[in-house]
């Protein structure tokens, strides 16, 4: 218990004398933290001429000297423009790939370990020197004892230790730091949080390539991308073991020149890849900045885009996809206030918001960017922008909208870099079209219809029996609930109607679940050219909606 105590000691002193060396003494200050500086530091502060720079560079700086966990949280922020500001994010994203390796003894040692037997048992070959470096982990090149070459990715030695240590400190400082309303504003208790769940996630090497494999089930529907598949018999929580797949940045234009490869062609790849993963499968790459993307020649000289490192990813479920669909839909037909409606389901609301304030802000944005010249690429930054001016109103979104913005921001920069007419909208018109014919499909399958069906039954046969409850323990004073009279004086009357309600569920569920039955057998009954499982769903389809009515339908 004291060597711990002492190790946060010594760790949040470094933490504050780092924070007084690049200029955040007033913070230090008002939460009381400032006595934590050396004295010879303080003295010599006063003597030293404060030299003004920029937010960003300063966060960097810290970040970059207090080791792994700060870089990984600063590359979390990166992808927050909507609560650090775009200036701060785009100087944070520059800690991305300034990761030293680590020994490669140690690393021997970790895959010894992983995998219970000695290195040669599994690999005829392995390069000590690292292939790519990164804040959690770094990538070995091998070959398997079958001969195929795969990439291994090993998880900095101590780092779950390290990183559990600093996070302790950090919701520490995140609740001091809740005192300054100008810091308060951006959540930093629910900030730090949200951190450490994503990155303790990202530590488990296992979860990443069960999401590899999701993925790559994905990016075979899109022609010429490629995710590198995993070798699961060599992958454990702290090892990922997976195709090596030698390629060039997309950002180094002499490389993809001199290996023939077109840029436009990666542009449209990439665009259809993340398309799908936001509006199809509802589960994306959250940081797709260049460094994660190698372009390569396939074995019959077509261009393939292959997709890299998976740790950080977001997720938009049913109704968000509906939502950014719909922006991307209102925002093609020119329909402002459309697409403010939009992205107004999604506002949450802060203590003191200012919603007409923020309303009035977003039509700003929006009106500037719907009718520019260069819409075909305002269909991304639009987004942003929004979201990016909703902390100043006390307004703030989703943590995967936000994402997803990022996501989307910078798909759009980097398809723009590699086709300077690289136009957005025609692929987002594409995935609309596919994701409305989905949504038609699922309505035809009859997707959801049975269990939906079921919740309501069950809902229509229980509620007059727990309403009946209710009114026993008001009653008999058990209930110690204020309540009129007069609110309850129909209460009869509705459990009347709901127990017609109840018996008109359970047919329409018969109805259907016999509907079913002959359907699947593949019964021949027809009634006037029809098989009468088809009418019998059809009806049941029927009586479930007007079901769905008189259950929201007020007794009179």
């Amino acid at each position: 218990m004291f060597h711990s105590k002492f190790k946060d000691i010594k760790r949040l002193k470094e933490i504050t004398s780092a924070m007084f060396d690049e200029g955040f003494d007033f913070v230090l200050r008002n939460i009381e933290l400032r006595y934590l500086v050396p004295l010879g530091k303080r003295l010599r502060f006063k003597m030293e001429e404060k030299k003004e720079i920029p937010l960003g560079i300063r966060l960097r700086r810290l970040f970059e000297k207090l080791g792994p966990t700060f870089v990984k949280f600063g590359q979390i922020l990166s992808m927050r423009p909507d609560l650090v500001g775009q200036e701060t994010a785009d100087e944070l994203s520059k800690l991305q790939d300034r990761a030293s390796p680590f020994d490669p003894r140690a690393a021997k040692h970790l895959i010894e370990k992983e995998l219970g037997k000695p290195i040669s048992k599994f690999f005829k070959q392995f390069d000590e020197k690292p292939a790519a470096a990164a804040s959690l982990a770094q990538v070995h090149r091998a070959v398997l004892k079958n001969g195929e070459v795969v990439a291994l990715k090993i998880q900095r030695p101590q780092m779950k230790e390290i990183i559990e240590e600093d996070v302790h400190l950090m919701f520490h400082l995140a609740k001091l730091l809740e005192k300054m309303p100008e810091i308060a504003i951006r959540r930093p208790v629910d900030l730090v949080k949200e951190f450490a769940e994503s990155t303790f996630t990202e530590l488990d090497f296992e979860l990443e390539a069960q999401r590899m494999e999701r993925l790559r089930q994905s990016a075979e529907q899109v022609k010429n991308a490629k995710v590198p598949k995993v070798f699961w018999a060599h992958t454990t929580t702290r090892l990922l073991t997976m195709e090596y797949v030698e390629g060039k940045r997309i950002d180094d234009a002499k490389a993809l020149k001199k290996a023939d490869i077109n840029p436009k062609n990666l542009a449209k790849i990439g665009a259809e890849v993340l398309f799908r993963q936001y509006f199809i499968d509802g589960f994306f790459q959250a940081d797709p900045h260049p460094g994660n993307f190698f372009a390569l020649k396939d074995d019959y000289g077509n261009d393939v885009l292959c997709l890299h490192d998976f740790g950080m990813v977001g997720f938009l479920n049913h109704e968000s996809r509906s939502g950014m669909l719909k922006c991307i839909s209102t925002f093609a037909a020119g329909n402002v206030e459309g697409y403010i409606e939009s992205i107004m389901r999604f506002a949450i609301l802060g203590e003191g918001a200012d919603i007409e304030g923020f309303r009035r802000k977003a039509r700003l944005i929006a009106e500037k960017m719907f009718f520019s010249p260069s819409k075909a690429r305002a269909i991304a930054q639009i987004l942003q922008d929004i979201l990016n001016a909703a902390l100043g109103f006390r307004v703030r979104f989703p943590t995967n909208l936000a994402l997803f913005a990022r996501s989307f921001f910078i798909l759009s920069n980097v398809g723009a870099k590699l086709d300077p007419d690289f136009d957005l909208t025609a692929v987002a018109n594409k995935f609309l079209k596919i994701a409305a014919a989905k949504e038609v499909k699922s309505l035809t399958k009859f997707e959801g219809v049975p269990s939906k069906i079921f919740e309501y039954i069950q809902f229509a046969k229980y509620l007059p029996e727990r309403t009946q409850k209710l009114l026993e323990k008001i009653e008999k004073g058990e209930l110690d609930v204020k309540i009129n009279l007069s609110e309850i004086k129909n209460l009869k009357a509705e459990l009347d109607r709901e127990n017609d309600i109840r018996i008109f569920a359970i047919l329409t569920g018969t109805i259907f679940i016999g509907s079913v039955i002959l359907t699947a057998t593949e019964n021949r009954l027809a009634l006037f050219g029809a098989p009468v499982g088809y009418i019998g769903l059809a009806i049941s389809v029927a009586m479930f909606l007007w079901l769905l009515r008189l259950i929201k339908q007020k007794a009179r």
